[in-house]
């Protein structure tokens, strides 16, 4: 019969007749298990990077966002893990700079983005729903939201008609 043993140990004991088996097992991990995924910290990473988009902020400052997105995503080591260990460096990811892993610590911290959370307050809502519509752009919708008075996509149907 296999058993765990107590967390934080290296090895479980396998009991076979008289003999007692030493298999290693993974440690405990020293990270909070909970802790943002990167599927999620790339999830807003892509949503901060279309709303600095919405803002009309430096394309290179958008991509450089949503490339660190793909690369965390395709990561096979959870950022979480590299953020807690002090001997790794999350920079050491190609697409990841010293502000976007500074970010990706605070997310996996607090699981909140400051920046992200001011963004989202500062754009109005119709403006992203927009962005959905398929075959209008951010552009588009830019201008569209400039020259209408729009507060709703049903504003936006109203004045289509």
């Amino acid at each position: 019969m296999l058993t765990r043993s107590p967390i934080r140990s290296n090895c479980a004991k396998k009991q076979n007749l008289n003999t007692v088996i030493i298999i290693p097992t993974r440690t405990q991990p020293d990270w909070d298990p909970h802790a943002m995924q990167n599927a999620e910290i790339a999830a807003v990473l892509d949503e901060l990077a279309h709303l600095l988009e919405l803002r009309g902020e430096n394309a290179f400052r958008v991509r450089a966002y949503r490339t660190a997105a793909r690369a965390i995503e395709q990561m096979h080591d959870s950022v979480a893990e590299i953020v807690a260990d002090p001997q790794r460096d999350l920079t050491s990811v190609t697409g990841v700079g010293a502000t976007i892993a500074d970010k990706c610590r605070t997310l996996v911290e607090t699981g909140q983005l400051p920046q992200l959370e001011e963004l989202r307050q500062s754009t109005p809502p119709v403006l992203i729903k927009m962005t959905r519509i398929p075959g209008l752009g951010i552009k588009k919708a830019l201008a569209l939201l400039k020259e209408l008075p729009l507060q709703s996509l049903e504003d936006l149907r109203q004045a289509c008609m």
